[in-house]
């Protein structure tokens, strides 16, 4: 199933958002090469220890400046070698430049192919005509699942981490981790962009963790398909609807969890889908 959403004026697909995460995958793995860690747990000390490696090869030159709030950090290719000019004033905390050389960086990975950085990605011919907007949203996606990966915030979640704790074990700041987990939500699980922004804002606002419990429970549904009825589980409960109902024993699925979902808006309608189908 392929979602469309309209994200910050664009229309944004599914695969869009894939062919970022998937692009800097390749860079993930030659990170965790590099430093002899595990692919999951890369993150912030990687990336700056890399970036350090850079500019003493003088291939990166970090220029700071004193701006607005609205300015956040550029990239150029200047004399052989790259400038990132990121805003250091002193409304700009650490966690918002840690994001801001993040996302430069992966403008240098995405997006320019000037000169060699011991690492080299096959860029997609179909990202050369792409908008400005588009390479933003692409730096954007990418820098998010560089710092915060899909499989920590699963695992720290289903461990019941408040809000606070998630984005601090990330070094990130209170925006930057509610918008990797909508998008997680959206594009990662197939959440509806509304109940997602629900979910998230009550995690964060409210510490109500019942998005815990939604995470937890997807990936205890993604197992009991595969392993016990050795079938793919379907990439979305919206998808449970429409692909092959009949081989789908939903109704030892809830025996089978073991665990009783809070009742909410949102789960109630994932426990009525799967009462549905059981029928």
């Amino acid at each position: 199933m392929c979602i469309i959403i309209n994200y910050r004026g664009i229309d944004v697909s599914t695969s869009f958002y894939n062919d970022a995460c998937n692009q800097v995958l390749e860079f993930k793995i030659f990170l965790a090469k590099k430093y002899m860690v595990p692919l999951s747990l890369i993150n912030w000390e990687h990336i700056s220890e890399y970036m350090n490696e850079l500019i003493k090869n003088q291939q990166l030159i970090v220029q700071s400046t004193n701006a607005t709030d609205k300015f956040s950090g550029l990239t150029k290719f200047i004399d052989d070698r790259f400038l990132i000019i990121v805003n250091t004033s002193p409304k700009i905390n650490n966690s918002r430049l840690r994001f801001t050389l993040t996302h430069e960086l992966m403008h240098i990975i995405l997006h320019h192919s000037e000169l060699d950085l011991g690492f080299k990605i096959k860029l997609q011919p179909r990202f050369a005509n792409i908008s400005k907007k588009e390479r933003e949203l692409q730096a954007d996606f990418a820098a998010n699942d560089l710092l915060m990966s899909s499989w920590l915030i699963k695992d720290r979640m289903s461990k019941g981490y408040s809000f606070e704790r998630l984005k601090d074990s990330f070094q990130v700041s209170w925006s930057a981790m509610q918008t990797r987990l909508h998008n997680y939500l959206v594009f990662e699980i197939g959440i509806d962009f509304d109940d997602a922004r629900k979910l998230t804002n009550q995690y964060r606002y409210y510490n109500d963790k019942t998005i815990c419990s939604y995470v937890a429970a997807r990936d205890e549904f993604i197992h009991y398909f595969v392993d016990f009825c050795e079938i793919p589980c379907p990439p979305s409960i919206e998808d449970i609807e429409s692909e092959t109902i009949n081989l789908l024993p939903v109704g030892g699925y809830l025996n089978h969890l073991g665990i009783e979902l809070i009742r909410n808006d949102i789960e109630n309608v994932l426990l009525n889908q799967l009462t549905d189908l059981a029928v």
